[in-house]
């Protein structure tokens, strides 16, 4: 996935305000802008309300994969920890909200986090809205009512002789219209989900036939799907990405890449081999076996990407091992009852 195509929009986040739910808790104003690169006017917000429980939650999840991705390389911003004294009081609530914030904002400028779906679910709540910056302009751009045509009164014959017409043809023309609709991304998917097969022109289109999913990459879709075959030629310009591509049970392993100790590569046919183990066992229902093959191979290779020469591989390892943690982290969540903390 090209990174140009994806960040069409530079992310702000703030943290703005508090107020008191009618449960007694303290809730935040987060908001988060979409500025368009091509036109700085063009500034789509998402605003949700939380808690101090929803933001620890996300810290912990983002500084997990931020943990095993740049280790002791890179410090996370930290979070106040959990009180039940003097948490209604304005330092308290000033001190979360701005590590909220920091948590937020330091997010924007790393890609397995800004991408991340803990960060898509955080704000899924929240209603995408157009904001205008311009100096006569209001904040929220309100867009006018729909223009509905008046009911024109018939007979009871006319309408007999309307409905009769209205075979069973054109009901199910309808129905394909009203599919095609709901099947479209919405706004909040949009902006979050920005990839290839959305932004691509029809010349990309004719040039690349390949089907793939809208917001998930080819190269992308062997992270969930172990039986994903590609039909793409391996001497293609994006066999540079076809990395850890899994197929099904008692099919080879094909890297994308010749793996070679002076390709620098081979820690990758290592960690292929970790993770195939690893959703072999996660079918089979050996679920701490699967979260211990998974750590494997992201040990693998977080130490190979060190020494990889490849910078596009470098990038894809990169992408591979945040959702390779976050494979891990779920198997862990759900069937070994633990938790990210």
């Amino acid at each position: 996935m090209s990174r140009a195509v994806r960040d069409q929009y530079d992310r702000r986040y703030h943290v703005t305000e508090t107020r008191t739910h009618l449960k007694g808790y303290t809730e935040y104003k987060v908001i988060a802008e979409f500025i368009s690169k091509k036109n700085p006017q063009d500034v789509k917000e998402i605003v949700v309300w939380k808690r101090y429980s929803d933001f620890k939650k996300l810290h912990g999840e983002l500084s997990y994969t931020h943990r095993n991705l740049f280790q002791r390389t890179q410090e996370f911003p930290p979070f106040p920890r959990a009180q039940v004294f003097g948490r209604f009081e304005a330092p308290v609530i000033e001190e979360r909200r701005q590590a909220a914030e920091d948590t937020l904002r330091f997010t924007v400028n790393i890609p397995a986090l800004n991408n991340s779906p803990q960060l898509k679910e955080f704000f899924r709540t929240g209603d995408v809205t157009l904001r205008s910056d311009g100096p006569d302009s209001s904040d929220t751009v309100v867009l006018p009512p729909p223009l509905i045509p008046e009911v024109v009164r018939s007979s009871s014959t006319e309408l007999k002789e309307e409905s009769d017409d209205f075979d069973e043809t054109e009901t199910q023309e309808l129905a394909k219209i009203e599919d095609t609709i709901s099947s479209e991304p919405s706004p909040f998917d949009l902006l979050f989900d920005l990839s290839e097969d959305i932004c691509q022109t029809e010349e990309e289109e004719a040039a690349n036939p390949t089907p793939a999913p809208k917001t998930l990459a080819p190269n992308d879709l062997a992270l969930f799907d172990p039986c994903y075959a590609e039909d793409v030629d391996g001497t293609s310009p994006d066999s540079s990405l076809n990395l850890l591509s899994l197929r099904c049970e008692g099919e080879e392993l094909t890297p994308g890449l010749p793996l070679s100790e002076e390709d620098g590569g081979l820690y990758i046919s290592q960690a292929t081999a970790e993770v195939q183990k690893a959703m072999e066992s996660e079918s089979a229902g050996e679920y701490p076996e699967a979260f211990r093959l998974f750590r494997n191979a992201v040990d693998i290779l977080l130490k190979g990407v060190k020494d990889d020469r490849s910078p596009d591989r470098r990038e894809a390892v990169r992408r591979r091992t945040a959702e390779y943690l976050h494979r891990a982290e779920q198997i862990f969540q759900v069937h070994m009852d633990g938790s990210t903390e």
